[in-house]
């Protein structure tokens, strides 16, 4: 954690490559929030949040300050998919996974962002997809691409206040 001080909030953090950020960075001795559609009733400081809602999201990051003071690192890691073809697809569940993928990516940046201490990061969770796309996933890849180049666009805007943003494009994870 060095010297940065805030906490790491994780949206997506319930389950997946999110819950393994949330784990990590709180092993590493972060105070850390995971906000998350459904958040595991368990996690009393969890903030259950529909990412596409933006006040929903602005209230997520009001709490995640009010309770830690600042943001020290955010990791978005909500997505979603669905294997459809790209003729199938209907304008429903392009929009969903348009919302959740890149809409709430931007949703947490902006709100976020000036909470975000100098010398922390805002990092978002693409895709390799977002660079070699597959059949049936067209609105999925898409999106990815676009997480990408919100972030470029944000790393050249937030870099100059000290904070980081970057996009990490796993593939296939179990």
């Amino acid at each position: 954690m060095a010297d940065l001080a805030g906490a790491a909030l994780v949206v997506g953090g319930a389950s997946g490559i999110g819950a393994a950020c949330a784990e990590a960075l709180a092993a590493a001795g972060w105070p850390t929030v995971v906000a998350d559609l459904k958040p595991d009733p368990a996690d009393a400081g969890a903030i259950a949040v529909d990412v596409r809602d933006r006040e929903a999201v602005e209230a997520a990051v009001a709490t995640t300050v009010e309770r830690h003071g600042s943001l020290g690192t955010v990791v978005y890691a909500a997505g979603t998919a669905r294997v459809t073809p790209i003729l199938e697809i209907e304008a429903r569940e392009w929009d969903l996974i348009l919302g959740v993928n890149l809409s709430g990516a931007f949703n947490f940046l902006q709100a976020a962002a000036p909470h975000i201490v100098d010398g922390g990061s805002f990092t978002a969770i693409s895709s390799i997809d977002s660079a070699a796309p597959v059949p049936g996933l067209a609105h999925y890849c898409s999106t990815k691409a676009g997480v990408e180049a919100l972030v470029r666009s944000a790393a050249l805007e937030l870099g100059p206040a000290g904070v980081r943003c970057n996009a990490f494009l796993p593939g296939l994870v179990r």
